[in-house]
C-alpha cells in the first residue's frame, strides 16, 4: 500500500476504538425494550428489526459496557462478513456477530464506514477469517488492518462525494435489474456485478486459474440485494476521489504534455491480474505503437463504468475495458463513450459478433454459457436442461445469483428462453437441487473445483484450461439441445479522453491478431477475430448448437420472479 501525498497509512486501532457484541445467547424477554441483534439485522447501512427480532431487557443490556454514540459503526463479523450500518442511538444489544467501531477526532465516521467496505481491505479479511462452517472474522485482525488515512477535510469530501454518488449507484443497479439482452440471434450480454457479496465482488470469468472460498452463499431475497450497492460504489475509489479527480474537465485539446504519448485503460480485475490477459496485452501494444500504456485494475465491470462516470468532467482514462451489452446503454446515456469503429472492422470481426452496430464499443472475445460436469463424480451427466431437476441431482448444483453474476444471468435467461411462462415451474422443481447461490463466478467455481458439488453453471470454454494447465479433460462442458446463451464482452472510447489518439490506437490494436492471441489462454474466452488459431486445448471447448435468446423485459420479471422464489 502507497500513500498518495498528504495521506498516512494508519492501524485501525489507532482512529477507532474496536469492540464487539454480547458472548453467548442471552435470557430473552418478548417484553423487554431492547431488541438483540446479529449480522442480518445490519442492512443498506440501517440495523433493521422485525416482529421476529428477539427482545432482551435492561439486565442484559447492563452486563454489555458498551459506548455506542453517532460516531458509532457496526459491521457483521460473523456468518455473514460485512454488513454495514450507523448506530442512531437505536434500543439495541449486539451479539458477538457485529463488531463496533467508534471513531475517533482522526477519522470521519462517514469516511470510514465507506473505507471499511473497500475491496482491497475486505480481500484482507476474507483472507483472515476461522472457521469451516461459520466463518469468523478476529477482533485482532480487524485492529490491526492498515487504511489510508486522508486529512480529515479531505475524508469528508471523499465521503460526500460517494454519498452523493449512491443516487446514481441506485439509478445504475435499476438499468442492471434490467439487464437488458439483445434479442437478435447468437447474442446475449449480461451486466457484470462482481459480487456483492462475500467476495466484494469481483465477478470473474474463466481467466486464469479458477479460485474461490469455499464458503456457501444463501440466497438473498430481493430488498436484501440493495445493501451491496455500496459495494459496487467504493471498491477502487478511495486512492481515486482525491482532489485532482474532481478537477472541472479541461478544455478539448488540452492534453498535458505527459499524456500524449501514455494510454490510460481501465478494466476489471480478472483482466488486469497477474493471471489475466492485461500485462501481455499492454506489453504487446507498447512495443508495436511506442505508447506507454497504463493498465488500472478498477474493480469488477460495473466499477468501471462508474468512476468513468463520476469522471466524465475531467476523464482521466482513454479506454474502458470489459463493457458489455446492458452497459453500453447505460454508457451512451451518460455520456461516458464515443463512437469508434476501426477501419475495416467489419473484415476483422464477424456481424453476429457486434453487439452496437454504432460502435461505442469494440468486441474482444466471447462464449456461451454452459453447465460444466465433474466426470468423477458419482452422478451421470444430465442430458438436457429439464434433466437438471430430477432428484439424482439433489444438491449438487452451483449456480450464481443472477442480480450479481453474469453466468446467473445467464443461466436465468437460458431458463426463459427454453420454457418460456412455464420457467418458475423448472425453477421450482430445480430448488431442491441447488447447492448454494453463489455471488460471482469465481465462488461458484471454486467450490465445484474444490469437490462440493458435480455441477456448475460456467463458459463452454472453461475445461479448456483445465486441458492446458491441470492436464486433464476431468471437467467437461455439457451442450444441450435445448441450445445456449452468448456472451461478447467490448471495450470502449472514453468521451474527452485525455489522449484520444492513443486510445483509438489501442482498441485497434485490441483486436489485432497479436493481442487477440493473447485471450484465449488467459482469459479463457474465444477471440472475436477468427483469424487467430485457438491451442490444442480449446478442443475440449465443444462447439453451442442452437443460439437463444431473451427480450430484455421478459428477463428482468424474469430474474424477479426466480429470485423471490428462491428466497422463499
Amino acid at each position: 500500500m502507497v500513500a498518495p501525498e498528504g495521506w498516512k497509512i494508519v492501524e485501525l486501532d489507532e482512529v477507532a476504538i474496536i469492540g464487539d457484541g454480547l458472548h453467548g445467547t442471552p435470557e430473552y424477554d418478548k417484553n423487554g425494550r431492547y431488541f438483540f441483534i446479529n449480522g442480518n439485522n445490519l442492512q443498506n447501512g440501517c440495523i433493521v428489526v422485525d416482529i421476529n427480532t428477539k427482545r432482551v431487557n435492561f439486565n442484559v443490556y447492563e452486563k454489555l459496557d458498551n459506548h455506542f454514540s453517532l460516531d458509532t459503526i457496526f459491521m457483521s463479523i460473523n456468518g455473514t462478513i460485512g454488513n454495514m450500518a450507523y448506530f442512531n442511538n437505536e434500543m439495541v444489544v449486539i451479539g458477538k456477530s457485529i463488531a463496533y467501531f467508534n471513531s475517533s477526532k482522526r477519522i470521519s465516521k462517514n469516511y470510514l464506514f465507506f473505507y471499511l467496505q473497500n475491496n482491497q481491505l475486505l480481500e484482507y479479511f476474507y483472507e483472515a477469517l476461522t472457521g469451516s462452517t461459520i466463518k469468523n472474522l478476529g477482533l485482532n485482525v480487524i485492529r490491526k488492518a492498515k487504511i489510508l488515512l486522508p486529512p480529515l477535510p479531505e475524508q469528508r469530501r471523499i465521503a460526500e462525494v460517494l454519498s452523493d454518488t449512491d443516487s446514481y449507484i441506485t439509478t445504475l443497479e435499476r438499468l442492471i435489474a434490467k439487464k437488458i439482452v439483445y434479442s437478435y440471434t447468437a447474442f446475449y450480454t449480461g451486466v457484470l456485478t462482481r459480487g456483492l457479496s462475500s467476495r466484494p465482488f469481483s465477478e470473474s470469468k474463466p481467466a486464469g486459474r479458477p479460485h474461490g472460498r469455499p464458503n456457501l452463499i444463501r440466497i438473498m431475497p430481493a430488498e436484501e440485494v440493495m445493501k451491496t450497492r455500496l459495494y459496487i460504489l467504493i471498491s477502487s475509489f478511495i486512492v481515486f476521489f482525491s482532489v485532482a479527480a474532481l478537477l472541472p474537465a479541461k478544455g478539448k485539446g488540452d492534453v498535458p504534455q505527459e499524456r500524449s504519448r501514455e494510454v490510460v485503460v481501465y478494466a476489471y480485475d480478472s483482466f488486469a491480474s497477474d493471471w489475466g490477459p492485461g500485462a501481455q496485452v499492454v506489453k504487446l501494444f507498447e512495443e508495436e505503437t511506442g505508447y506507454k500504456c497504463t493498465l488500472v485494475s478498477a474493480g469488477d465491470a460495473v466499477q468501471v463504468l462508474t468512476r468513468a462516470v463520476l469522471e466524465k468532467k475531467a476523464p482521466q482514462a482513454d479506454v474502458l475495458i470489459g463493457i458489455d451489452g446492458n452497459m453500453i446503454e447505460a454508457a451512451k446515456k451518460q455520456g461516458v463513450l464515443a463512437p469508434y469503429k476501426r477501419e475495416l472492422a467489419e473484415k476483422l470481426i464477424p456481424a453476429d459478433l457486434v453487439p452496437d452496430k454504432e460502435w461505442f464499443v469494440t468486441p474482444y472475445d466471447w462464449s456461451y454459457f454452459a453447465f460444466i460436469y465433474d466426470t468423477a463424480s458419482s452422478v451421470s451427466a444430465p442430458q438436457s436442461l429439464s434433466d437438471l431437476t430430477k432428484s439424482a441431482y439433489a444438491k449438487k448444483i452451483i449456480l450464481m445469483d443472477p442480480r450479481t453474476s453474469t453466468p446467473g444471468l445467464g443461466f436465468a435467461a437460458w431458463t426463459r428462453a427454453v420454457f418460456g411462462d412455464s420457467y418458475l415451474k423448472f425453477w421450482k422443481a430445480l430448488k431442491p437441487n441447488i447447492l448454494t447461490m453463489a455471488p460471482g463466478w469465481s465462488e461458484g467455481y471454486g467450490l465445484f473445483t474444490k469437490g462440493e458439488a458435480p455441477l456448475v453453471i460456467s463458459y463452454t470454454t472453461s475445461p479448456a484450461y483445465h486441458v492446458e494447465y491441470d492436464k486433464t479433460d476431468r471437467y467437461q462442458a455439457l451442450i444441450f439441445p435445448e441450445g445456449h446463451i452468448m456472451q461478447i464482452e467490448g471495450a470502449g472510447l472514453v468521451k474527452g479522453a485525455p489522449n484520444e489518439k492513443g486510445g483509438k490506437a489501442f482498441l485497434d490494436f485490441l483486436i489485432g491478431e497479436k493481442a487477440q492471441s493473447v485471450l484465449p489462454l488467459t482469459q479463457w474466452m474465444y477471440p472475436v477475430n477468427p483469424a487467430v488459431v485457438l491451442p490444442d486445448c480449446y478442443r475440449a471447448a465443444p462447439k453451442a448448437g442452437k443460439a437463444l435468446s431473451v427480450k430484455a423485459s421478459d428477463l428482468e420479471k424474469t430474474v424477479r420472479e426466480i429470485t423471490d422464489l428462491l428466497a422463499k
